[in-house]
């Protein structure tokens, strides 16, 4: 799977995943930003998506840091939050599942900065 940064501003980058869909990914400079990877399987997916999971284990990139991941019953949903200052190793991760799996990316914050966006828009 091959991946192409197609435009890169100071704080975005377009990242596209060749054949298969465009993820959006977000980052600051060299900042750690935390992502939710929200991912399904279709029916017809689910043998090759359990057998390529059983094989590897869906090992991350470099650059690329699991913080945990989380299945549904059954096995058909499931979640990863990760973090990474690096666009591209995101992107190389879904790549690699993206033949098996319906995958949304979402940038992700904690309460801190949440909070911190929320005061600035009261304030403005």
């Amino acid at each position: 799977m091959e991946c192409f940064e197609l435009n890169t501003t100071e704080k975005h980058s377009l990242i596209l995943i060749t054949d298969l869909s465009i993820v959006t990914v977000y980052y600051f400079g060299d900042k750690i930003m935390k992502y939710m990877l929200c991912w399904s399987i279709s029916p017809e997916n689910y043998d090759a998506a359990l057998d390529a999971f059983l094989d590897g284990g869906a090992p991350m990139p470099h650059g690329l840091t699991s913080l945990g991941r989380w299945h549904a019953p059954g096995s058909t949903r499931g979640w990863l939050l990760c973090e990474t200052h690096d666009p591209v190793a995101l992107s190389h991760h879904v790549g690699q599942w993206a033949g098996l799996l319906n995958i949304e990316v979402i940038p992700v914050a904690g309460d801190a900065v949440a909070g911190e966006a929320a005061a600035r828009v009261r304030a403005s």
